[in-house]
């Protein structure tokens, strides 16, 4: 599903919550009426009795059309919140159309110009987006060949590895996970040819049980959210005894990204 469309689903989804916090009063009985020509009678029905309201009654009136208009107005705003609900676990499903390159074989995706243009003008585009990234400072920061700051050395070489192949990226940018909060991911990397999009976590210090339990969370979250290995999702990790092989990256980057 597109931001753009889950973000106005979940502000009138903030909409609807508001209304449904709307109070309904709580006098006894129901508002019926009944026209005839320019007359209106109005009437308060309570049980199998209904009693006839005179105009002196304007505020007992006003209280149960109020009552009224209020029940009408739960019942609609709970339908739409079900239509909503229903469309988000639809949208959540569906794979980005930008993706249909990935459904194409190679050999005949060669003489296609696809949606949004020509793999390289499509990742300028990507490239030129604007993400908000992580402000925790960077203590001892490594510096990228593309002269950004990051927070190990994996993770430079990470960064250099995908720049060398010209595979498009965003270092640590924000990834809004709703009720789990905020996450920033070590990359967020491009597919040209299929406009997948994948995020890239390294896990750097799996020797560190308190980090392993962390980054094991962090996973569990990712896959809730629609994010698994292999479809969105890469993985790279290291620990005192299993150092950080860069042929293990250039796997990844041949196997999902080219």
């Amino acid at each position: 599903m597109s931001k753009e469309i889950l973000s106005r689903a979940e502000a009138r989804l903030a909409t609807i919550e508001s209304v449904l916090l709307r109070e309904i009063p709580g006098t006894e009985g129901n508002l019926l009426y009944h026209r005839k020509g320019a007359q209106v009678k109005y009437y308060k029905k309570a049980g199998d009795h209904a009693v006839p309201l005179s105009s002196r009654q304007e505020a007992q009136i006003r209280l149960l059309a109020q009552k009224r208009y209020e029940q009408t107005l739960r019942k609609f705003a709970l339908r739409e919140k079900a239509a909503i609900l229903r469309a988000i676990r639809v949208l959540a499903k569906a794979l980005p159309f930008e993706t249909a390159a990935s459904a194409v074989p190679g050999d005949i995706m060669r003489f296609v110009v696809p949606w949004g243009g020509k793999d390289e003008d499509y990742a300028a585009r990507w490239q030129k987006v604007r993400y908000r990234t992580n402000k925790k400072e960077k203590k001892d920061s490594i510096v990228t060949a593309r002269g950004e700051k990051v927070r190990s050395k994996s993770e430079a070489l990470i960064a250099d590895r995908l720049l060398k192949a010209g595979i498009p990226y965003h270092y640590e940018a924000e990834l809004d996970l709703k009720d789990d909060g905020v996450y920033y991911p070590d990359f967020l990397v491009l597919n040209k040819r299929t406009r997948q999009v994948f995020i890239w976590e390294h896990f750097g210090r799996l020797g560190d049980s308190d980090y392993a339990y962390k980054s094991f969370r962090k996973i569990r979250i990712y896959k809730k959210h629609g994010y698994e290995l292999g479809k969105n999702f890469l993985m790279t990790f290291e620990s005192p005894e299993h150092v950080f092989d860069t042929t293990e990256a250039d796997r990844l980057i041949d196997e999902y990204l080219l």
